[in-house]
């Protein structure tokens, strides 16, 4: 399989992938963060919306790294953060909104030619 029948097989991926495995999926970390003049706490985050843009597969030019590059990715998140500080201003947040990010992902494969690996 080549990097170009790889690129064909994520674009089939990020069409169907976000709505039936990834939205409405939820994780409690239960992370306590202490900066210097606040405490935050993060109990829950549930992936609520994610859009993918477009994609690309290629190799790095004369290596062996194969970069997988997502951009234009929209991604909503419901969250039940509390932060508190010395100050009695109580902040809750309750959605995040990351828009138009990248994913970039970098792979090291064993190959010669860009083909057999």
């Amino acid at each position: 399989m080549n990097a170009f029948s790889i690129d064909q097989l994520l674009g089939d991926v990020c069409a169907f992938a976000p709505y039936y495995y990834l939205n409405g999926k939820s994780i409690a970390p239960e992370w306590d963060i202490q900066l210097p003049g606040l405490d935050i706490k993060v109990n829950n985050i549930t992936l609520t919306d994610i859009t993918f843009g477009k994609h690309k597969i290629s190799f790095v030019k004369d290596t062996n790294i194969l970069r997988t590059t997502i951009t234009n990715t929209n991604v909503t998140l419901a969250v039940d953060v509390e932060a508190t500080s010395p100050i009695p201003l109580p902040l809750k947040i309750s959605q995040v909104f990351l828009q138009n990010a990248t994913l970039q992902l970098d792979l090291t494969t064993s190959t010669t030619n860009e083909v057999n690996w």
